[in-house]
């Protein structure tokens, strides 16, 4: 085991005094340079794994009994120490790449100067620790507290940077949530401004979109206030679903359900809407490319919801869902999943 180690050490050593030096010479004269980083990070890997290798051997043949804890534990512990100074060392070479503005807060103290410092102290250590005989003349605190430094400070500056990344990642999703927010308002006051310049006779068909249950509420509250503001708001609302506006006017419905009175009037309007939309979805199906499982499920949920909200009005509105249902079944759909299937399919299913 004490060969494998100290051939690990070597190799280990072969790769700081050579490559790596190479590496960093030629990355001061070409700063800000993506390449050089990946040759470090390629040289710096195998490093840190071979000198893990040779810490593990020296671990085997005892030589840090002294830390007080079982071999698994300093098994564990030289492998968590060598991947975090690898991690540590990389970025010392980011912030002598291209400054410590480049690096995060808990590396930057460490910028250009540790990725350095530390592999040689790493592999003094092994070597001295793995080889009792050159250490017999040095104090052992000699080498074991630099090594202990060292171990401390790529440990904990990777914690911080993992705390750091956590808190970055944190603040962005906090700010996206604000520019969505901030979109959203945006949208709302453009929108309210559009509601509250439409025409309640002229404009009928678009102030009746702005109905809808998922629009704001201060704009849906302006929106039906102004359609029913119509003194021929019935007459107006059977025209929508019966000529061109099937959508908005069963979206009006789900948001604000017909009176016991009003039903009576709009059952067959209803139907035709219902109908409506199925020759709206049949051209939308013909011109389509490339299909979502969600495409068709708001038209789905307006037509299940106006015949569930409609029944008993002395109209049967099973063979005109049925009839939905059949234009999601054509050539251009066959191997598409479509989620509104299995929606109207359910309700279909409960009418038998």
């Amino acid at each position: 085991m004490q060969i494998v180690g100290n051939i690990s050490l070597a190799l280990a050593a072969l790769l700081y005094f050579v490559p790596l030096q190479m590496v960093l010479q030629e990355g001061a004269t070409r700063r800000n340079d993506g390449g050089h980083f990946w040759a470090a990070a390629f040289v710096l890997a195998p490093l840190w794994l071979l000198a893990a290798g040779g810490l593990e051997a020296a671990v085997w043949r005892g030589g840090l009994d002294w830390t007080g804890r079982g071999r698994g534990w300093q098994t564990a512990g030289v492998l968590l120490v060598c991947l975090a100074l690898a991690v540590l060392t990389l970025f010392s070479y980011l912030g002598k790449l291209g400054g410590p503005e480049e690096m995060p807060w808990a590396a930057r103290p460490f910028a250009g100067w540790a990725v350095l410092a530390f592999p040689l102290v790493t592999l003094l250590f092994g070597l001295l620790t793995l080889n009792p005989g050159l250490s017999e003349k040095i104090p052992a605190l000699a080498y074991r507290a630099p090594m202990a430094a060292v171990a401390a400070a790529g440990v904990f500056a990777c914690l911080g940077m993992a705390l750091e990344g956590v808190s970055a990642l944190q603040a962005e999703q906090t700010r996206r949530v604000q520019r969505e927010i901030a979109r959203a308002d945006a949208r709302d006051r453009e929108y309210l401004g559009r509601v509250e310049a439409l025409d309640p006779v002229a404009d009928f068909p678009e102030l009746l979109g702005f109905t809808r249950r998922f629009e704001a509420d201060s704009i849906r509250e302006i929106a039906t206030a102004k359609v029913e503001s119509r003194p021929d708001f019935p007459e107006a609302l059977a025209d929508a679903l019966q000529n061109g506006w099937p959508d908005s006017g069963l979206s009006y419905l789900e948001a604000r359900p017909a009176t016991a009175e009003r039903k009576a009037a709009l059952a067959q309007p209803v139907l035709a809407a219902i109908r409506a939309l199925t020759g709206m979805t049949r051209d939308e199906i013909k011109r389509t490319h490339t299909f979502i499982p969600q495409q068709f499920d708001r038209q789905a949920t307006l037509i299940i919801t106006a015949a569930d909200a409609f029944q008993g009005q002395g109209v049967d509105y099973v063979p005109a869902v049925r009839e939905y249902r059949q234009a999601l079944d054509v050539e251009e759909t066959r191997n598409v999943r479509l989620d509104a299937r299995a929606t109207l399919d359910a309700w279909l299913a409960k009418q038998r």
